[in-house]
């Protein structure tokens, strides 16, 4: 794409935006019951499109054929909330759901306004932005881990979509873990922790005497 082309959103709208973002959220936090918050949330987000657009913007439609074309969306996220770190293409994806891939990229960047390669690299990146904040894996393990193969590409997808390279974060997590807060709060539970000691004569190891 040309330098001086700029994407402008065609729905600029905060509840849109929240539902979306929530769909995220609770794939990457997966705390219990997330796969049904997470139905919930895709479900409201093509309830608003519908009654919020469908009559308003023509290049979301304002027929039945728009109603279809949400309904595929919806079967295409929710086979990728599924599959996406499985290396889905979106071969996979149309011969899952039963239409040309042609069809169903338009249909998804028609309804959400972004690409399919787009929304699957945007799971990878928060999963992986979980991991690098949790201080337990390095950007190559939460790269590989997510589903990129080549770190440069993991790079430049992370950055562009959490805004700042992996090592930042993989840093900040590191600073954090290393911020006297944390450090006063590890002294306080290792001294909060008592290792029993047998006493002597009863582990079976025979008491020193004097002679």
């Amino acid at each position: 794409m040309p330098d001086d082309v700029s994407l402008v959103p065609l729905i600029r709208d905060p509840r849109i935006s929240g539902l979306f973002e929530t769909v995220i959220t609770e794939n990457r936090e997966r705390l219990p019951f997330y796969r049904t918050a997470q139905n919930a949330a895709v479900s409201s987000l093509l309830v608003q499109l519908c009654r919020d657009y469908r009559n308003h913007d023509p290049s979301v439609g304002r027929d039945a054929a728009h109603n279809s074309k949400v309904r595929l969306v919806r079967q295409c996220m929710d086979y990728i909330n599924r599959h996406y770190l499985d290396g889905i293409s979106t071969s996979d994806i149309s011969r899952e759901i039963g239409i040309t891939v042609n069809y169903l990229c338009a249909c998804f960047k028609d309804v959400t306004n972004m690409t399919i390669k787009k929304y699957i690299n945007s799971m990878k990146c928060r999963d992986a932005e979980a991991m690098l904040s949790s201080g337990s894996y390095t950007v190559t393990e939460a790269g590989l881990h997510c589903g990129f193969d080549n770190m440069a590409y993991f790079a430049k997808m992370y950055r562009l979509i959490i805004g700042e390279n992996p090592s930042v974060t993989a840093e900040k997590s590191k600073t954090a873990a290393a911020s006297p807060e944390n450090l006063s709060q590890r002294a306080r539970d290792a001294s909060d922790t008592h290792i029993p000691v047998a006493e002597a004569g009863t582990s079976g190891i025979p008491h020193a005497t004097q002679s």
